[in-house]
C-alpha cells in the first residue's frame, strides 16, 4: 500500500445496498476502486436502515454480525462486506477496534440518501454520527451526503456525484488528512447536490465551497398513528430529500424478543415536518453556509470538530469576583 492509497473504512446509515433507501453505496465503492485505485477497503454497514439516529450506541443490544456479498464484479473488496445489527456509530467503533484494529487510516461515511446540511440535519444524522464516532477514535473521517432535489433522480447525476466525491475525497486525503504536520478538522461534512446543473461542471468551475454549518431548527417530528396516512408524492419527496426517514423494519429473527408493552390509546409514528428545511426561503440563505451552497448547486465542505462548541458565559449571573466568569454568587 502506498502512502497515497490508505486503508479505508466505508460505512453508512442507510444499510446494505437496496433500491429503496441504500442505492448509493455500491456504485460509490466501485467508483473509488475505478477512479482512485483504492482497493484496500473495509465495508461495515448497519444491517438495516438507521437514519436520524445521530451518534447513538444502543448499549443493551447484542450486536450480531453477518456478511453481504456484492454481485460478482461489482464493488468486491479484499475483505467481505460486514453487516452489523447496530447503529452507524456502532459500525465505526466495532470496525476500528474489533474487526480491523490498527488498519484503518481514513473513514468515509456515506453517501447518504439525502442532504446533511445545517445543524438540524447534521445533529440528527447517522452518517455524520458514524464519522464523529471514527474521529473519537482518532481516525480522520469524511461524512458524504447526496442532496436529492428531483424524483426520479435525473439520469447521469449519481455517476457525476460519485466522480466529484472521489475527486474531493482524494484531495482531502492527499492535501490535508495525510499531512501530519498540518492540523485538520476531525470530520469533513461533504454535501453534493444531485441536480442536472452538476453535469456540466468541470474542474475549472467554482464547484466546491468551504462552508460553515447553517444553524437551523426543526419542529414536529412525530404524529399520532391515526394521522400517519400515506404521504402525497410531494410530502414523500420532502422527507426523502433530507436524511431519509426511518422505515419500519421487523426485527431480524435472531434478535431477542422484547417483552410486550401495552400501548395507550394514542401511539405515535415518525413523520417529520421538514418542508421548510429542504425548501428554504431563498432570502434566508446566508452566503458561505452549507445550505446556501447546496441550493446554488455547489458542493459544500464543512470542517467540523468532534466536540460541543463552548458558548458564552451568561453575564447576567452575578459572580463572587464580579467578573461574571468565576464562581457563582448564590
Amino acid at each position: 500500500m502506498s502512502q497515497s492509497n490508505p486503508v479505508v473504512l466505508i460505512t453508512n446509515d442507510d444499510g446494505p445496498p437496496n433500491d429503496h433507501d441504500s442505492s448509493f453505496v455500491l456504485p460509490f465503492v466501485q467508483s473509488l476502486q475505478e477512479r482512485l485505485g483504492w482497493r484496500d477497503m473495509r465495508v461495515v454497514l448497519p444491517s438495516s436502515q438507521k437514519s436520524w439516529i445521530g451518534k447513538a450506541y444502543q448499549i443493551k443490544d447484542t450486536i450480531n454480525m453477518s456478511h453481504y456479498h456484492p454481485p460478482q464484479g461489482q464493488g468486491t473488496t479484499d475483505k467481505p462486506w460486514v453487516l452489523l445489527d447496530g447503529t452507524p456509530a456502532t459500525c465505526s467503533n466495532i470496525a476500528l477496534h474489533n474487526l480491523y484494529p490498527g488498519e484503518i487510516k481514513l473513514v468515509v461515511s456515506g453517501p447518504n440518501y439525502g442532504r446533511n446540511t445545517s445543524s438540524a440535519f447534521a445533529l440528527s444524522s447517522g452518517t455524520v454520527g458514524a464519522a464523529m464516532s471514527a474521529s473519537m477514535a482518532g481516525i480522520p473521517a469524511i461524512a458524504l451526503s447526496y442532496g436529492i432535489f428531483d424524483k426520479p433522480i435525473p439520469a447521469g447525476v449519481v455517476e457525476k456525484a460519485n466522480e466529484i466525491a472521489c475527486t474531493v475525497i482524494k484531495k482531502l486525503w492527499t492535501s490535508v488528512l495525510n499531512n501530519n504536520t498540518e492540523p485538520h478538522a476531525d470530520v469533513y461534512n461533504v454535501n453534493i447536490p444531485l441536480t442536472v446543473e452538476i453535469l456540466g461542471q468541470d474542474s475549472s468551475a467554482p464547484l466546491v465551497h468551504w462552508t460553515t454549518m447553517a444553524p437551523t431548527k426543526y419542529g414536529r417530528l412525530f404524529v399520532p398513528l391515526e394521522q400517519a396516512k400515506p404521504e402525497t408524492s410531494a410530502e414523500a419527496d420532502a422527507e426523502e430529500a433530507g436524511p431519509a426517514a426511518v422505515p419500519i423494519h421487523s426485527p431480524p429473527p435472531h434478535e431477542t424478543p422484547q417483552p410486550t408493552i401495552k400501548a395507550t390509546s394514542t401511539s405515535f409514528k415518525f413523520k417529520p415536518d421538514i418542508g421548510s428545511l429542504v425548501r428554504p426561503d431563498a432570502a434566508t440563505l446566508v452566503p458561505g453556509t452549507d445550505i446556501w451552497a447546496i441550493h446554488h448547486n455547489f458542493v459544500s465542505i464543512t470542517p467540523l470538530k468532534s466536540c460541543f462548541e463552548a458558548a458564552a458565559v451568561h453575564s447576567g449571573i452575578e459572580t463572587e469576583d464580579g467578573s461574571g466568569k468565576g464562581l457563582w454568587k448564590l
